[in-house]
């Protein structure tokens, strides 16, 4: 069973139209990119893993009517990609964090009041780096930050694959880890209390944020955001921060590729785009 200690983020959920324009956006801007894999409930990704085991989940909807009949279903990871999705057409709708015990999640979830629905268990096939085909098995538990745009999830791997990931850990613009997830919200106590839950991390509070420092990364929830229908407190994903081992490789493989970024001397900022639907941030 899981202790008290801050959990790890184990990957975020990035909603995108189509994987395709993802993929190709996400190699301009210097990451290698995984074949795309299949969920029986219709959706599909194509992940980019980092070598801090961390990974980024660009999701598409492969198939709408089994994502449909998933939802009906009571299937919580399409239902909130579907909520998420007539809110945005994409964006960063989730961190997860890692769990050895996600019954024992759910539990707490229940218990707390903050359970957004029902478990989730299921299993797809896979190929290891030698092209052996494996299953790979998921326990899911939420969590509701009643918002829309962005909720929380454990993670528990059954049957995690055995491959061998370094080739796909290795990236041209030389990001090595997940360093920050910065959120956009207000910040009731809560709300602060519901991601403390979930993260098992102490909110620290300061001014207009709030910090949450998990097992290998941070989350930051900086309050009043603007958006173009005016100020915003439903909590929505904001930017991805990033670590890179040497900012001016970062710096010249986005020049190279012509993409548009600002540089200050300590990051390099992307905004988003399509197939990227948050602001991407490299910092040494």
């Amino acid at each position: 069973m899981d202790s008290d200690r801050p959990r790890a983020i184990d990957h975020l959920v990035l909603p995108v139209e189509s994987l395709q324009t993802s993929r190709e956006r996400l190699e301009a801007l210097g990451f290698t990119v995984a074949r795309q894999a299949d969920h029986p409930f219709g959706t599909s990704n194509a992940c980019v893993f980092l070598a801090d085991g961390t990974y980024l989940e660009p999701l598409a909807i492969r198939d709408a009517s089994l994502v449909g009949e998933s939802v009906r279903g009571g299937n919580v990871f399409t239902g909130r990609d579907a909520r998420f999705r007539s809110g945005r057409l994409e964006g960063l709708s989730a961190i997860v964090v890692s769990s050895s015990d996600a019954a024992a999640d759910h539990q707490r979830f229940l218990r707390a009041g903050i359970s957004a629905g029902d478990m989730l268990g299921f299993s797809r096939q896979a190929l290891t780096a030698d092209g052996t085909p494996v299953t790979a098995s998921f326990q899911l538990a939420f969590a509701d930050l009643e918002s829309d745009l962005f909720f929380l999830f454990s993670c528990q791997r059954i049957n995690p694959l055995p491959a061998d990931r370094s080739v796909l850990e290795r990236h041209e613009n030389g990001v090595v880890a997940l360093r920050e997830v910065l959120l956009h919200g207000a910040a009731p106590d809560d709300l602060v209390k519901r991601i403390e839950t979930v993260t098992h991390a102490a909110g620290f509070s300061e001014a207009e944020e709030t910090a949450f420092t998990l097992a290998n990364a941070r989350i930051r929830l900086v309050a009043g955001s603007e958006t173009a229908s005016g100020t915003d407190r439903a909590v929505k994903a904001a930017a991805v921060v990033f670590h890179v081992a040497d900012l001016t490789v970062t710096e010249l493989l986005l020049a190279d590729n012509h993409l548009p970024y600002v540089r200050t001397p300590h990051r390099i900022t992307v905004a988003p785009a399509p197939g990227q639907g948050v602001s991407f941030v490299f910092e040494e």
